[in-house]
């Protein structure tokens, strides 16, 4: 069985520290690229804003 780490972020802090997760978890491998898309094993997750509540509000 696989785990699969999804997670919603450009910020490279956090990058890193899921790497080291993932690392300290036995799970072979954790995708980040740039451009805010994290790359996974059958396809990619496009980016979603950690709090996306501003977004939501009416103009």
């Amino acid at each position: 069985m696989v785990t699969t780490i999804i997670t919603f972020s450009c910020d490279v802090e956090d990058a890193l520290e899921i790497e080291r997760y993932c690392r300290r978890n036995g799970y072979s491998r954790s995708w980040f690229i740039r451009e805010c898309v994290m790359q996974v094993v059958e396809g990619r997750v496009p980016f979603m804003p950690r709090d996306i509540k501003p977004l939501l509000r009416e103009k």
